[in-house]
């Protein structure tokens, strides 16, 4: 029961660091720098593929048994769904102080 636990948060900790390597080759700064990862290209692809590797090696390695790789896993899964959760706060109260901005502006506006 414990290994499936730790399988699924690995598994999901792996899938928002990909999705997030995804979207951000759809936004305007993926056009800018030598290396940059436009959307569908093989850089990005890469970068795809070079994440899912480095949770699905020590997650193997976890579901073999070997005891090391539960604390190589944890620090991993830890680390990238840590990140996720600043991505998301930051972008919320990026998109709040705009829109309290706007609000702002509009009721400068109307008196």
């Amino acid at each position: 029961m414990e290994k499936r636990s730790v399988t699924r948060w690995a598994l999901l900790s792996m899938l928002l660091f990909c999705v997030q390597v995804i979207l951000l080759s759809l936004t305007p700064l993926a056009e800018y720098g030598n290396a940059a990862n436009e959307f569908n290209s093989i850089g990005m692809w890469l970068a795809v593929a070079m994440i899912a590797g480095m949770y699905i090696v020590p997650l193997g390695l976890y579901r073999i048994g070997l005891p090391f790789s539960k604390a190589i896993l944890a620090i991993l899964s830890g680390f990238g769904i840590f990140i996720h959760f600043i991505i998301v706060v930051s972008f919320l109260s990026r998109h709040f102080s705009r829109r309290l901005e706007s609000q702002q502006q509009l009721v400068a506006c109307c008196r």
